[in-house]
Order: structure tokens, then sequence, then C-alpha cells
């Protein structure tokens, strides 16, 4: 087994770290910071091919197989974990989505705009009460009378990653009838995206979300901070956080698990919904009394945040204490 690279796999691999080095890295901290979608980054990238990496080269995409693909993300993610996810999201589960399924009229419109960065890709699967258990989506497609391509979607998507700069996006949605999961391709007028929550807890805040409704105790605090600190109702939402992780921390309290015998942080948290992964005790209709690994991840994070604000501590990133890029 030959397992050296081949010419194309390390120029490839060589233009990606380059890319990284002197373009992304000395703005992942602002990225990261100020959580706004880095559209001229993206542009550049898609005009070095990194949009499209497995795309066929017929519908301008690298035609790169997927040890290359693997490469130019493992670089990019190195200086940006941001912009990693927003070139995979557009690679892998929207454009190529589209190559490998979709229609003549779809690939005309939309794949080469999208393997050339010219458009960008959302991927909307995650629900409120659903997660992203495709079987269960709340989301409904409707066939739309006199059409074989035509329908008519209603419902609310969350954590939908690119959805702040999309031109299309893949949806999941139930199809009504029958009572079965499938993704619907563009083009994204046909939904409307909410403005997306100014905070994102999790390593990717450029890459937005939409209507995302995280844990709130951790994300009002990083929200009084703001776009970078543009937000005038800091103090607002800086309390609102405390005020809450009071209520979760106290002793006393029904929520913080004091217990030596029980392994959870919070009690009553809620980690999958309706997918029946939660304790849900006898003669209750609703979970309760247990801790998910979800919750008390998050309340690690908030109490993290609450004890570096009482130290006057650094904000820390998914990149690192870094200063903010000036360049």
């Amino acid at each position: 087994m030959d397992l050296d690279l081949t010419p194309t796999q390390e120029a490839l691999r060589q233009s990606a770290e380059r890319f990284a080095r002197e373009r992304v890295e000395p703005w992942s901290a602002v990225i990261d910071e100020g959580g706004e979608f880095p559209t001229d980054l993206i542009r550049e990238a898609g005009a070095l091919g990194l949009m499209g990496l497995t795309v066929p080269e017929d519908w301008g995409g690298g035609g790169h197989d997927y040890v290359g693909y693997a490469l130019a993300l493992e670089a990019i993610a190195r200086a940006s974990a941001t912009v990693a996810v927003i070139l995979s999201v557009n690679n892998s589960l929207v454009a190529e989505t589209i190559a490998r399924f979709g229609s003549p009229a779809q690939k005309k419109r939309w794949l080469r705009a999208l393997a050339t960065g010219t458009a960008v890709g959302a991927f909307a699967l995650s629900e409120e009460h659903a997660g992203t258990d495709a079987q269960n989506q709340q989301t409904r497609a409707t066939p739309v009378a006199g059409s074989a391509e035509r329908y008519m979607v209603t419902g609310k998507k969350v954590w939908v990653a690119n959805a702040e700069a999309a031109d299309a996006a893949i949806v999941f949605a139930a199809l009504a009838p029958p009572s079965e999961s499938s993704a619907l391709p563009p083009p994204s007028a046909t939904s409307s995206w909410l403005p997306p929550s100014p905070f994102d807890p999790s390593a990717s805040s450029g890459s937005s979300r939409a209507q995302s409704r995280d844990d709130a105790a951790q994300g009002a605090p990083s929200m009084s901070r703001g776009a970078g600190g543009r937000q005038p109702d800091g103090a607002r939402y800086l309390q609102a956080g405390l005020l809450i992780l009071d209520t979760l921390f106290d002793p006393s309290g029904p929520y913080l698990s004091t217990s030596p015998s029980h392994q959870g942080l919070l009690l009553h948290s809620i980690y999958h919904r309706p997918g029946g992964w939660d304790h849900v005790p006898s003669g209750a209709r609703t979970p309760r009394g247990e801790s998910s690994q979800w919750g008390d991840y998050h309340a690690r994070e908030a109490a993290l945040y609450v004890q570096r604000l009482a130290c006057d501590g650094p904000y820390l990133m998914f990149c690192g204490d870094r200063a903010r890029a000036t360049t």
C-alpha cells in the first residue's frame, strides 16, 4: 500500500496551508470574537477552489478525491475552525449533495456558483424539538398541486450553518403525505431565515446559526459582549445570564445535583426530545430528574466564563487567547 501523497494532493495541501497561514490566521480571532460571517475570506477561498473541492471540474469544482479534501480542510481548521466549518458545509452538505442527487436544472442553477464561491450554501436539518433526528422532523413539505417538483415548506429550523450568508439551502422536511423524511434542494427563496443570534457558544461562531437557541445561562453573558463589543444592551444580557446561573447553581435549589452518588451536574436537563433518549420517571410524561451530557457541558463552560469575568480574565475563544488582529 502506497501511503505517500500524490503530486495533486501535495499541491492542494500546500495551497491550502498557504492560504490559511497568510489570509485566514491573521483574522481568526476577529472572526470568532465578532461572530460575523467572513464574506471576503470565503470569496477568496472560492477563487482558490476550496468551496467545491470534490465537485467535478465540468461544474467548476476541483475534482479532488477525499484525501485531498481532508488535507485542505485540516490546513484551514488549524487556522480557523469557523472558516473550516463554512467550507465543509458548502462542500460536503450542499454542493456535493446537488452534484450527486440534484436535477439537471438544479445543477445548472447552483452547482457552479457554489463550487466557485459566488454562492454560499446552508444546511437546514436541526429542529428545536427533533435535534438532528431526520426521522422526527416537524417541518413539512406539501406538494404543490399541478407540479411534480414544487413544494410548500412550513416549519422552523435551528442551528442552520451558513444561514446568514446563504444563497441556497438544503432543507430537510417530512413529506406530507407520505410521512417520510426528505432533503429538499434549493432555491432558498422558498424559506425565510430569521436573523441569527448575536452569540454562538460553539467552535464556529462566524458560520452563523438561524434562530439559534442554546443554553441561556451560557449564551446571555456571551451576548453581553455582542459583536466585537457593539451590543448596546450588553449589561442587560449579562445580568440576565448571571440571574439564570444563580438559580441553576443554587445548592438549595432544584437544579444542581449535590448527591455524591450522582455523576451529573444539572438535573432536569434534556438532551434530545422527542427522540426518547432522555430519562422519563415512571408515571411522568416529560423528562426530568437526570442530567445530560450537553447540559453539563454548557454548565461547565458558563461557570468558567463567569469565573473569568469575576477575576477580570481574558475572554477565551476556540482558537485560543490571541490578541485581536489589526491587519
